[in-house]
C-alpha cells in the first residue's frame, strides 16, 4: 500500500493489518473536520528519497479510505455524507488539513529500533519503565505526542492529556529517580553532566491549548482520550523479526477469512488481523505460550523464505482433533491444543469411545469445569483436577464433624474442625457424588494418604 506519489510505504513489512474499526476510525475523520491536532506520525527516510510509515499507519489509511469514499462520515452540523458528496468548504478542511510528521533516518535495525520506542505505550510497562521510557524520549530528542492544556479565563490551564508524561519529567527533574541510557550511566538529574540537564531542559514540549466552558472540556477531553489500538505483543514481534518467513506466515494465519480461521476459528481464541492466530499457531510448535519461547523460534525462522512447516503443524493439531473428537462443543474452544497434542498425540484412542465418555461427564452434574473433560480423557483419567468437581460446602462439613464428634474414623485420633478435611467415601471416579450421606471427615494426613481410592 503506498501513497504521495508511489513515494510513501504505508505498510512496510513490520507493520501490522489494518485493525481499526468504526468508532476509531470515524474518531480519526472528527479530529481532522474539528481542527485537533492528530498525534505525531513517524515516517523512516530511506536513502533513495522513498519513505515508510512507522508510527500512524492507522490514521493514514482511515484518512484516505474516507477520501477514497469507502465509507461515509457525520458529525456537528453535518449529516453522514461520503467524502465526494460533502459540501466544498468541507472537502477542502479535510484536504488542507497539516498533518505533524516526524522523520527518522537510519539502518533496517536501527528502523526496528525506532519503531520499538515509538510502541512504547503498546507494551506492558512498570510505573518505573514508563517514567524511564518518558525520559529516553525527551534524552534523544525524540518527540512526545501532543499535550492538551485547558486555558482557564483566570489565565491559568488544567492538563487534560499528558499527566503522566508531566509527572514523570517533573520527579526526575526533582530528583525521585536516576535515569541513564545509552553512553550515560543512571544518575539522578542534579548529578548529571550540564550538557546533560540544559538537554532536558530546553526540550520544547507540543502543547495544544483547549478553551471552553466545563462541559465543553469534557467534549474535549472525550475527543483527546479515544486511544488507538495498542500493537500486541504478535504485533510487536512481527515488526521486530520482520523478514519473509513473517510475510508468509501472515498469510497463513493473519487475516480476516484466511485458512487458519477457515479450519480452526472454533478452536481458537484469537482475533486473526490482531495476529493472536499467528502466536497461538507458534506457541503450538515451541510447546509454550512464554514470549521468550516465541520469539527465539521467530528468531531462528526470520531468515527463511517461508513458512510451510509452522503451517503444516498447525494443520497436524487440527487433523488430530477433529479425528478424536467427532462432535464439536463450544467448551474445545481455546483449550491449548497445541500442548495437549505435543503430549498426548502419540497414543492411540478410539474417538467413538472418546464422544461417548464426552457426552456422559457433559451431563454430569459433578463437574464444574466441563472444559477440562477433554485433557481429563486424555490423560486416561489421571488429570481430575481439570474437573473441578464440585466439593462439600461448609454447612456439610461442619455437620459431620459434629456428628463425629472430631473424631478422624481411619487413625481415631481427635482434631479441631480446621485440621480435618471433607472426604467422599465413595470417590467420584467410582460413582460418588457429593451427597452428606457421601461424606465424612478426616484429618489431613490421612485425607491426603486415601487420594481417590
Amino acid at each position: 500500500m503506498r501513497g504521495c506519489g508511489g513515494r510513501l510505504d504505508i505498510r512496510p513489512a513490520y507493520q501490522r493489518e489494518f485493525v481499526y474499526k468504526e468508532k476509531e476510525r470515524n474518531a480519526v475523520v472528527s479530529t481532522v473536520m474539528k481542527g485537533f491536532p492528530l498525534n505525531v506520525m513517524y515516517w523512516a527516510r530511506n536513502p533513495d528519497g522513498t519513505f515508510e510509515v512507522m508510527d500512524g499507519q492507522q490514521r493514514t489509511i482511515s484518512l484516505c479510505r474516507y477520501a477514497n469514499g469507502d465509507f461515509a462520515w457525520g458529525e456537528l452540523d453535518l449529516a453522514a455524507k461520503y467524502f465526494h458528496r460533502q459540501p466544498e468548504d468541507v472537502r477542502r478542511r479535510f484536504l488542507d488539513y497539516e498533518l505533524m510528521v516526524y522523520f527518522c533516518e537510519g539502518t533496517q535495525s536501527e528502523k526496528i529500533d525506532w519503531f520499538k520506542v515509538i510502541n512504547i505505550a503498546g507494551l506492558k510497562l512498570t510505573a518505573q519503565e514508563m517514567r524511564n521510557a518518558v525520559v529516553s524520549t525527551v534524552m534523544k530528542g525524540f518527540p512526545l505526542n501532543v499535550m492538551y492544556w485547558a486555558r482557564n479565563p483566570d489565565g491559568t490551564f488544567e492538563v487534560m492529556d499528558g499527566q503522566q508524561r508531566t509527572i514523570s519529567l517533573c520527579r526526575y527533574a526533582n530528583g525521585d529517580f536516576a535515569w541513564g541510557e545509552l553512553d550515560l550511566a543512571a544518575k539522578y538529574f542534579h548529578r548529571q553532566p550540564e550538557d546533560v540537564r540544559r538537554r532536558f531542559l530546553d526540550y520544547e514540549l507540543m502543547v495544544y491549548f483547549c478553551e471552553g466552558t466545563q462541559s465543553e472540556k469534557i467534549d474535549w477531553f472525550k475527543v483527546i482520550n479515544i486511544a488507538g489500538l495498542k500493537l500486541t505483543a504478535q504485533e510487536m514481534r512481527n515488526a521486530v523479526y520482520a523478514g519473509p518467513w513473517v510475510a508468509d506466515a501472515k498469510r497463513y494465519f493473519s487475516k480476516p477469512g484466511c485458512v487458519a480461521q477457515k479450519i480452526a476459528a472454533h478452536y481458537v481464541n484469537a482475533q486473526f488481523d490482531r495476529q493472536e492466530c499467528l502466536s497461538e499457531a507458534i506457541s503450538w510448535i515451541v510447546g509454550s505460550y512464554k514470549d521468550k519461547a516465541i520469539e527465539e523460534y521467530m528468531a531462528i525462522h526470520q531468515g527463511d523464505d517461508e513458512a510451510t512447516g509452522l503451517w503444516l503443524h498447525f494443520q497436524r493439531v487440527v487433523n488430530w482433533i477433529d479425528t478424536l473428537f467427532t462432535k464439536y462443543r463450544r467448551e474445545m474452544k481455546g483449550l491449548g491444543w497445541g500442548r495437549l497434542h505435543k503430549e498426548f498425540s502419540a497414543r492411540s484412542y478410539n474417538p467413538k469411545e472418546l464422544e461417548r465418555q464426552v457426552a456422559a461427564l457433559m451431563a454430569d452434574k459433578e463437574i464444574q469445569r466441563k472444559s477440562g473433560i477433554y485433557e481429563y480423557l486424555l490423560s486416561d483419567g489421571a488429570r481430575s483436577e481439570k474437573l473441578n468437581l464440585r466439593q462439600f460446602d461448609d454447612d456439610e462439613k461442619r455437620t459431620a464433624y459434629e456428628a463425629q464428634k472430631g473424631v478422624c474414623p481411619v487413625c481415631g485420633g481427635h482434631f479441631e474442625y480446621e485440621e480435618m478435611e471433607g472426604d467422599h467415601i465413595v470417590p467420584w471416579s467410582k460413582g460418588g457424588k457429593t451427597v452428606p450421606e457421601n461424606l465424612q471427615m478426616l484429618c489431613r494426613r490421612d485425607n491426603a494418604l486415601k487420594g481417590d481410592r
